[in-house]
């Protein structure tokens, strides 16, 4: 396939995902140097720079979007379209040719800003920067955990945040295993500041977490459940699944959508959020019934 071409939101969308620990790269021939990468998870814009093997690609992110990341949108995952990335690509190259600096080296220097005036968005920002060996699931699972909880404070102080706001931000949360992942988070985003800044500081996370006693709230995993369905309850498990239409919408999920997703899940043995329910209709084959 000709890895050359102008990109649109079609023939985007139809490229196939990279096998795993492979990536792909493909070129849009609207912008010279706008690229997409490809993995086995995602489809991400970047621009391409340089010459040889001084090639640079920069992940066309914009953190002062209100969508920041570099993904391509899909219809089950926020991102950003062709045209925006292109808007993105054509800035970052008219920013080049008017002051001639790597974009790359800019938004480092851009990152080292004063650590008591950082914001909680350009902590993490540069926590991302500083480890680039994250997968982009991760990070996207980062972010869904966090834009929820901490949406609101994401342009506020890093260090201007009190353990008294932290555990009542996190009681107030009706889902608590979510605020407790969101949290999990902003404690890794501070312990590398204060590692990497040499800041004679407390971690406020791990000051509102840290106390003693059953009643002291933890951010601990909950333990993962091994109880299994037997052989003898499988038949009520059975009938209780086809009785969720008739239940209605009971949590997030539909009661016909439940019970398709619980029945497909016994009949192929995949795990829901990550299998399951993440498939597309590009993965599956109705003709040769397989997925």
């Amino acid at each position: 396939m000709d890895t050359r071409f102008k990109f649109t939101k079609t023939k985007l969308a139809a490229l196939e995902y990279a096998a795993p620990g492979k990536r792909s790269y493909y070129h849009d021939t609207e912008v010279p140097g706008m690229g997409l990468t490809v993995t086995d998870k995602s489809k991400t814009f970047f621009v391409q720079y340089g010459r040889a093997k001084s090639l640079r690609r920069h992940a066309l992110t914009d953190p002062d979007s209100a969508i920041s990341t570099n993904r391509l949108g899909a219809k089950d995952r926020p991102g950003i379209t062709v045209e925006i990335a292109r808007k993105r690509a054509s800035a970052v190259l008219v920013e080049m040719a008017a002051d001639g600096r790597d974009p790359i080296a800019k938004k480092r220097a851009k990152a080292e800003v004063d650590p008591e005036e950082m914001s909680v968005r350009q902590a993490w920002e540069a926590y991302k920067e500083a480890n680039d060996t994250l997968r982009e699931s991760t990070v996207i699972a980062y972010e869904y955990a966090m834009n929820p909880v901490l949406g609101d404070w994401m342009d506020r102080k890093l260090f201007s945040l009190t353990p008294d706001e932290i555990l009542a931000r996190h009681n107030s949360r009706h889902s608590k295993s979510q605020a407790k992942h969101a949290f999990r988070v902003l404690r890794a985003i501070y312990n590398h500041h204060i590692r990497m800044k040499l800041l004679d500081r407390a971690n406020p996370v791990a000051v509102a977490f840290g106390g003693k006693g059953k009643k002291a709230v933890k951010l601990t995993h909950k333990k993962r459940r091994k109880t299994l369905i037997e052989d003898h309850t499988l038949s009520d498990w059975f009938d209780a699944v086809e009785a969720l239409p008739d239940l209605g919408q009971r949590t997030t999920w539909q009661g016909e959508t439940a019970r398709d997703l619980f029945l497909f899940q016994l009949f192929t043995g995949l795990r829901s959020k990550s299998e399951c329910a993440s498939l597309e209709w590009s993965q599956v084959d109705l003709r040769k019934k397989t997925i």
